[in-house]
């Protein structure tokens, strides 16, 4: 039997309950939080921010082009064709594999660096009430 998310995290469904009862469980009033009730819980849980992403390596970014299952099992067909003696074969696949991790290296890091730079232009702000 499954359980619903509410029960295996112990948090209440909010989206189903009322907006009195959502306050309640927050300690907020329609009136929001006072100035020294924002402070202590500032102290106590930080600031409301998203954590920066580590960095990928570039040599880690490329050793992940070979996880996935496809690039595996191409990997091993070289490899066993390598055993059988089919060199000519094992040279076209090992050929395409890199070609396509190359490929999907530069995406990926051309990728990662676009959403880099538009993090460093986008600027996040709230107005707290």
């Amino acid at each position: 039997m499954n359980k619903s998310n509410e029960e295996k995290n112990n948090q209440p469904a909010y989206w189903n309950q009322s907006v009195e009862d959502i306050m309640r469980s927050f300690g907020v009033s329609v009136n929001g939080l006072s100035v020294s009730e924002s402070e202590e819980r500032l102290k106590q849980y930080g600031a409301n921010t998203l954590k920066k992403s580590s960095k990928t390596s570039d040599v880690l970014l490329f050793l992940l082009q070979f996880k996935s299952p496809l690039t595996l099992l191409l990997l091993t067909a070289a490899i066993l064709s390598v055993f059988l003696g089919d060199r000519t074969d094992a040279i076209i696949i090992f050929s395409i594999v890199f070609i396509s991790s190359v490929l999907g290296f530069f995406q990926e890091r051309g990728a990662a660096n676009a959403v880099a730079q538009l993090l460093k232009i986008v600027q996040i702000r709230c107005t707290v009430w």
